[in-house]
């Protein structure tokens, strides 16, 4: 009997050790877990505050297409007006030289004519 009381007590200690190991190791799991859920959350939040940026990038690159499209639109009315300035000024130029040689033919003539009558 003695000795079944001490086997007994034996695997009793063995028992209470095991639940003792067994305490630790679910002690460190739950550490573990509480760890691991923490830096779960940070990188949740650091991957929506990523998407939040991201999307505010493709807002303001849709701003910028927009604008840029304006400005190019901007830039095609002005050549189209540079380039009737260009014909008009060369119309004027053309107009310009033709007054300048009829009113030296009318000087030319007009000399002629004081010549003639004097």
């Amino acid at each position: 009997a003695e000795t079944k009381l001490e086997t007994e007590m034996e695997a009793k200690g063995d028992l209470a050790g095991r639940y003792r190991s067994a305490e630790l190791q679910l002690s460190n799991l739950s550490e573990r877990n509480a760890e691991q859920s923490a830096s779960l959350s940070e990188s949740e939040a650091r991957g929506r505050a990523a998407c939040a940026k991201l999307e505010a990038l493709e807002d303001a690159q849709e701003a910028t297409k927009h604008a840029l499209q304006q400005e190019r639109d901007a830039h095609g009315r002005l050549r189209e007006r540079c380039s009737r300035l260009e014909a008009d000024l060369t119309e004027l130029q053309a107009s310009s030289a033709l007054a300048s040689a009829q009113a030296a033919a009318d000087k030319t003539e007009l000399e002629r004519l004081r010549r003639e009558y004097s």
